[in-house]
């Protein structure tokens, strides 16, 4: 079944996209991640959506997954108030900070390279990632988080 996004104008596969919110559920529910660093580049690898309304539409999803996931963590007992506040205090700034920087890449334009058109938002974004994800994969496996020496 295709969904027409009118925000980003474009059409996708509604089953695609209830499959990858499926898959970023569980994985918030596993790891105690909100999605949004797996969420936004797979809407754009996997679906061509732009990074810009993958940002904004992936935080939106974030809220519904994380106010459900923190409602039964507390029920558990395993909510810090005082440890929220203090990372709410720096993710408010830092996500205005994060949106700006967005703008500002989308506002780049394009380049031209051997006769085809580059996004350079596309581009940056891009290495953002790589480049944050890769010392993150690194640490886990120098902590044996992932590769565990028992088997």
């Amino acid at each position: 079944m295709g969904v027409f996004l009118p925000a980003a104008k474009i059409t996708v596969s509604g089953e695609g996209l209830i499959g990858l919110g499926f898959l970023i559920g569980v994985l918030s529910g596993l790891f105690g991640v909100g999605g949004g660093f797996l969420i936004t580049p797979m809407l754009n690898a996997v679906f061509g959506i732009p990074y810009n309304f993958a940002v904004g539409s992936g935080l939106f999803q974030m809220i519904a997954t994380s106010g459900a996931a923190t409602i039964r963590h507390r029920k558990y007992g395993q909510v810090d108030c005082k440890l929220a506040i203090f990372l709410v205090l720096g993710s408010l700034p830092g996500a205005e900070i994060g949106a700006q920087i967005l703008r500002y890449l989308k506002g780049l334009g394009f380049v031209n390279i051997h006769g085809r058109s580059f996004d350079l938002m596309y581009i940056w974004m891009t290495v953002i990632y790589i480049l944050f994800l890769i010392p993150i994969g690194v640490f886990y496996v120098q902590r044996g988080e992932i590769f565990n020496e028992e088997g």
